[in-house]
Order: C-alpha cells, then sequence, then structure tokens
C-alpha cells in the first residue's frame, strides 16, 4: 500500500513547517510528502526542503489550487500510487488521521474519505470583533461534522483540508476541474455521478485556520457557495448532483416559511397599539427544542468550548444574525452565479 501526501502551497512559509511535520508524526507514515511550491514569491520552498519534504514547482499556473494540483498529478504513473492525502498547506493532522482513514478502503466503491473539519486555536492578538467571529466558526465547524454523520453515505463535500483519495479513482474522474473555483466539490460530484461513494471519518482529525476578518470571511463563502452552485450547473440533473439540487430546492422553501413564520410570531408578539409583548408556550418550546438539539451536538463535535463559547450558543441571537448573513451570502451567489460575474478567488 503506498501513500502519498500532497500540499499545494502558496506563500505559505509561515505554516508549512507545522503541517510537514503533523505529516512526518503519523502512525502510519506516507512513502512521500510533496510540497507544490505554487507562485511563490516568500520561502516557502526552502522551508518545506528544511523540513526533509520534497518540492514540486508550478510553471506559468494560472488556475489556483487546481492547477497546482493537476500539473504535479498529470506526471504520476497510474501504478506509482495507491492513495492521495490531499490537504492545505495550513493544516495539521492528528497523528493517526492516515490510519483511521485508510480503512475505509477496503470498501472497494469508496473513492474518498475526508476528516473532521476542526478548527485551530487562535493565535497572536485580535479585538473583540475578531475573536468573536473566530468564535462563531469554531461552533459551526462543529456542527458541520454532526450533519455529515446524518448523512453517512451522502456528505456533501469531501473538502480539501485533508481527505485521502483512492489513485485510480481520481484518474477516473479526470483529475480537478480548474474552471471551478471550488474544485473539491466538483470533484466530489463526479465521484458520485460515476457511482462511487465518499465517506467522512470524524476520528481522521484536522485543525485548519479559519478568517477572523468579517470582509475576508464574506468573500470566502460567496467563493464557496458560488462554486457549488456553478458546478451544480455546469453538471445538471444527474445520480451524483440530484440530491445536492434538492437540497438547494428544499432550503429555500423552508427559508421563505420560516420568514414567514417569523414575521407572523413578531406580529403576535409585539402588540402595537397596548405597548405590549405577548408569549406563547409553543414559542417556548421550540426555543427549549432548538437549545437542547444545539447543545448535544456541540458537546458532542465541538472541541475545547468555552464559556465565552457557550454564552454564544444561549444567547441565541449572535447565531441568529450569523445564519441570516449566510443565507443573504447564499442569495448573493447565486445572483453572481446566474449573472456569470468574474469568479475572484
Amino acid at each position: 500500500m503506498i501513500i502519498w501526501a500532497i500540499i499545494p502551497a502558496h506563500n505559505e512559509e509561515l505554516v508549512i513547517s507545522q503541517t510537514i511535520r503533523s505529516l512526518q508524526n503519523q502512525t502510519v507514515k506516507p512513502q512521500r510528502i510533496i510540497v507544490i511550491v505554487d507562485n511563490c514569491s516568500d520561502l516557502t520552498e526552502k522551508v518545506a526542503r528544511f523540513e526533509r519534504a520534497e518540492t514540486f514547482v508550478t510553471k506559468n499556473n494560472k488556475h489556483k489550487k487546481a492547477g497546482a494540483y493537476n500539473q504535479f498529478l498529470q506526471s504520476v504513473g497510474r501504478h506509482e500510487v495507491d492513495f492521495l492525502l490531499l490537504m492545505d498547506a495550513d493544516t495539521i493532522l492528528a497523528k493517526n488521521a492516515i490510519e483511521v482513514g485508510i480503512e475505509h478502503f477496503q470498501d472497494q466503491r469508496v473513492a474518498a474519505v475526508c476528516s473532521k473539519a476542526g478548527v485551530q486555536e487562535l493565535q497572536g492578538h485580535h479585538n473583540f470583533f475578531e475573536k468573536f467571529i473566530y468564535r462563531l466558526q469554531k461552533i459551526e465547524y462543529g456542527l458541520y461534522d454532526s450533519q455529515r454523520i446524518e448523512t453517512y453515505d451522502h456528505i456533501k463535500v469531501v473538502h480539501g483540508m485533508a481527505a485521502l483519495h483512492r489513485w485510480r479513482c481520481l484518474k477516473e474522474a479526470g483529475l480537478f476541474n480548474e474552471d471551478c473555483i471550488t474544485e473539491d466539490y466538483y470533484l466530489t460530484l463526479i465521484y458520485k455521478k460515476l457511482g462511487y461513494l465518499v465517506v467522512p471519518e470524524l476520528k481522521m482529525k484536522a485543525w485548519t485556520s479559519v478568517p477572523v476578518n468579517a470582509l475576508e470571511l464574506c468573500n470566502q463563502r460567496i467563493r464557496w457557495n458560488r462554486g457549488g452552485i456553478d458546478a451544480l450547473r455546469e453538471l445538471g440533473w444527474n445520480k451524483g448532483t440530484y440530491k445536492d439540487i434538492l437540497m438547494h430546492i428544499w432550503g429555500n422553501f423552508v427559508n421563505i416559511v420560516l420568514f414567514y413564520v417569523y414575521i407572523r410570531w413578531i406580529s403576535y408578539m409585539i402588540d402595537i397599539e397596548r405597548y405590549q409583548i405577548t408569549y406563547h408556550w409553543l414559542i417556548l418550546f421550540i426555543i427549549i427544542f432548538y437549545l437542547y438539539d444545539r447543545i448535544y451536538r456541540i458537546r458532542k463535535y465541538v472541541d475545547n468550548m468555552e464559556k465565552k463559547d457557550w454564552f454564544i450558543v444561549f444567547s441565541l441571537i449572535p447565531e441568529m444574525i450569523y445564519g441570516q448573513l449566510q443565507t443573504t451570502i447564499l442569495y448573493i451567489s447565486y445572483v453572481k452565479s446566474l449573472m456569470k460575474t468574474n469568479k475572484n478567488w
């Protein structure tokens, strides 16, 4: 069994060492660790070599991560390697990540296994608002993992943070689509279209850095949503995409219903003429059930919850506002996709 770890890196001199070391410390070690040096103007290549990793320098790559991956993978023979661990340069792995992930490939139908999506501890000095954005994402990533367990045989995306791929399946899928800005999601849809399984492994833990600047966060989420919508529009209705298309339809229906219920709830609670606020037992029941479900999932899937994190959960309002922001970003992404605006990285 031959396993290679491949890390595309663009100006990652500050974080690439910890990523390489987390691979070198694996209980099941990859035979090769290759850092793809993509349009770097810093010391990424020298740092990678210092950490005893191999390097591959891209040439005239204009297609970001997908292009970097493809330039290297096109040089790999069909039988040189069995499995590829593809991961971001700002990600670190638990020591047993490869060991627990590789077990899934005993099922020949499995094309890829993706890790648990954790966030690294916040480093350096940050203001209150930046810390607040970080905590919201910390909770969000854990809840995302809980949803992936509930849809074990239909995870939405084999994310680029850290995932094991069967090489022959990746070759059959045609490698990465260089025109899609969410190349990992597009590849996932192709795997499904070909009839392969893609599965999560929550014991395969990985932690990545997240943006704490509000504008960077919004741009990241618009990119993710826009890329996903573009991929579904391009591939159309097939056995790999139909569930995701139906989820978009269902999600929009639910948003409309929830907006209607919210307006009716506000109009019921607040009597403008009498300046009174009215409560109903059903509303209280919904809030209690929501909190119970939230607390159960967070305790099970979010690591290192602190008092300030729990304050965000129990106060409800911050996550409600964050949810509305994400909904707004989704609709902005719909418009950008339909209008075919420029795809910004």
